[in-house]
């Protein structure tokens, strides 16, 4: 019935399967996690996640060959959300790949009012040149009152690596990439940083922002695929989506 609710019954959308969660189950999950799989394939969609309530967490468990092209917004949950893209080590070019399409200003991860992990992805901005010819534009994570961790992940392409807005606590942990700017911190926003992407101007605060530095390690990117400046990507589904994406049944809510 692509319910989502096995592998048998995989729908073909992050956004199908946490409807069907949430009129099945309902959007409270105390102490008991959610998991969500999504196999290798390429998906356009833009995600949201938002009015979960309770303990337990959301664990969005992304095959290392999944591609998908589209923002996440996570927003005005009690759950912990996690995003986990299969790379373990900053080491290795493996991890599943979000690829945000040529936007200057917008930002792959829009996260407000809620805690989130972004563990082990690939993430690249494929943006055309601005007018002064820099190919930088948008942000990987924008962050307004809200707990965000970054770790293990390969960032290229982005204008900020971590925007922290409005009373944000944030890291940015074991990263590699190319930014223009790794982080900005505003608002009364703290953010702490070891073990960070290169950039080409150095990270700022103000209006009561902070940034904490651990180290100066810096990671150049493995990832960043030198895709051409005239390539639009797309934001169109494939004719045949793959139906690949499944909750596992022992995580689901009572």
């Amino acid at each position: 019935d692509m319910s989502g609710t096995s592998s048998d019954n995989a729908c073909n959308s992050i956004n199908q399967l946490l409807n069907n969660i949430k009129e099945r189950y309902g959007k409270y999950s105390d102490w008991k996690n959610i998991q969500i799989e999504v196999a290798s394939g390429t998906y356009y969609e833009n995600i949201d996640i938002m009015g979960w309530i309770g303990c337990g967490q959301i664990i969005i468990k992304l095959n290392p060959n999944a591609k998908i092209y589209g923002r996440w917004r996570i927003y005005d949950n009690t759950m912990m959300t996690i995003i986990k893209g299969g790379r373990d080590s900053i080491d290795t070019n493996v991890g599943a790949e979000l690829i945000l399409n040529n936007e200057h200003l917008g930002c792959l991860f829009y996260i407000r009012n809620c805690h989130c992990s972004i563990e082990g992805v690939r993430a690249i901005n494929k943006c055309k040149p601005s007018s002064d010819g820099s190919k930088y534009g948008g942000s990987f994570v924008q962050g307004e009152c809200a707990n965000i961790h970054i770790t293990t992940c390969d960032i290229s392409r982005f204008y900020y690596g971590l925007r922290a807005d409005k009373t944000c606590l944030g890291n940015l942990i074991n990263t590699r990439g190319y930014t223009r700017y790794r982080a900005i911190s505003r608002y009364g926003s703290i953010v702490s940083m070891a073990g960070v992407p290169e950039e080409i101007e150095s990270s700022w605060q103000d209006w009561g922002g902070q940034i904490y530095k651990a180290n100066n390690n810096k990671y150049p990117s493995l990832y960043d695929p030198n895709y051409e400046s005239t390539d639009s990507g797309g934001t169109t589904p494939p004719t045949t989506p793959p139906t690949t994406v499944f909750a596992s049944p022992d995580l689901l809510p009572e």
